[in-house]
């Protein structure tokens, strides 16, 4: 799918997928193969602060964070955007990256900038570039 320069950005939706078992690691793993897959620390912090809630959603953040997120490089690079969404697609854009997400309406923002988009399909049960 993408070259070793390519930069993938992951996004909380992404990654909580993987933890309801919708997604499984190791297939994101095989349809990234080429791309350097990265979490953007705007991500964690989204996740960290996911991980507060008494919740199974809060249960489900905490496991991403011990079991899924140390898997990956932590993109350390800051946005001035407040908004998880919204700082992505900054990155995504200055870096030239690939945002990938299970968010429909992040990917439909993405495309109509111009970024390019990997999306889950859960029909699909798997990625899909958009």
């Amino acid at each position: 799918m993408g070259s070793s320069k390519d930069l993938a950005l992951l996004d909380t939706s992404i990654l909580m997928l993987i933890a309801s078992r919708t997604l499984h690691l190791d297939t994101l793993l095989e349809e990234l193969v080429g791309y350097r897959v990265v979490v953007p620390i705007q991500v964690v912090e989204e996740l960290e602060k996911l991980s507060k809630e008494v919740s199974e959603r809060g249960r489900k953040a905490r496991w991403v964070l011990d079991n899924v997120v140390p898997r990956f490089e932590v993109l350390s690079i800051r946005s001035p955007r407040a908004r998880v969404d919204e700082a992505l697609l900054e990155l995504a854009r200055s870096l030239r990256a690939v945002i990938v997400t299970a968010d429909l309406e992040l990917a439909r923002k993405a495309r109509k900038l111009g970024i390019k988009t990997i999306v889950f399909r859960r029909a699909r049960r798997g990625l899909e570039e958009i």
